[in-house]
């Protein structure tokens, strides 16, 4: 046996990822800092696994002769996901550099949003083995069946502000705080797994 020999054939797996981003500063005086920036994101990922199906009744291995139910039909199945997200933020802060109590400080506070919206899909087609050695699958003609469709939408929000202040030439003392809201929506599109289904918010203080 060769440890490095696919037992079955094909398996892919295909990434994908766009992204844009973009930033902007602009001092409003001379000790004043606004800066901002946004993003738009897009990223998918499509696998597919070929798959020996253990419930198989045939005895052939190259043909769907199985008897029973459809899941004892064929002696394999292509198993494929398809991940898909959409995702855009931005943020904006105000930064100031004017001295405190004499000292060097620099205080900053803004605020930030990121939304992303995700589909993820997997499906199955029934299969059956080529007649060869290479255990390559082939599909059967079906319809592919959707096991899982989920949809998934995040809204996540900060508010944030963050204090350096040059208490002596050796010692820096910072500051920070961070609020943090996110808002999650998960939807069962297909049916078939009620249970994911929901609306979740968290919140935290950092």
């Amino acid at each position: 046996n060769n440890i490095k020999q696919a037992y079955t054939w094909p398996d892919t797996n295909d990434n994908q990822l766009f992204q844009l981003n973009a930033v902007a500063k602009h001092f409003l005086d001379d000790t004043t800092l606004i800066s901002g920036n946004a993003y738009v994101k897009h990223s998918q990922n499509k696998n597919v696994n070929s798959n020996v199906n253990d419930d198989y009744t045939g005895s052939t291995g190259t043909s769907c002769d199985g008897t029973g139910d459809d899941d004892e039909e064929c002696p394999g199945a292509y198993e494929g996901s398809n991940t898909m997200t959409n995702a855009y933020g931005a943020s904006i802060q105000l930064t100031s550099f004017a001295d405190f109590l004499g000292k060097e400080n620099t205080l900053t506070y803004g605020v930030s949003t990121d939304v992303s919206f995700s589909k993820f899909v997997n499906l199955e087609e029934r299969a059956y083995f080529s007649s060869g050695t290479d255990r390559t699958l082939y599909k059967n003609g079906d319809d592919p069946e959707a096991e899982v469709g989920v949809y998934g939408d995040t809204h996540y929000f900060g508010y944030y502000v963050t204090n350096v202040h040059e208490w002596t030439d050796t010692i820096t003392l910072t500051t920070s705080g961070r609020y943090n809201v996110a808002n999650v929506k998960i939807s069962d599109k297909e049916g078939n797994r009620p249970a994911v289904a929901g609306k979740h918010q968290f919140h935290r203080f950092n």
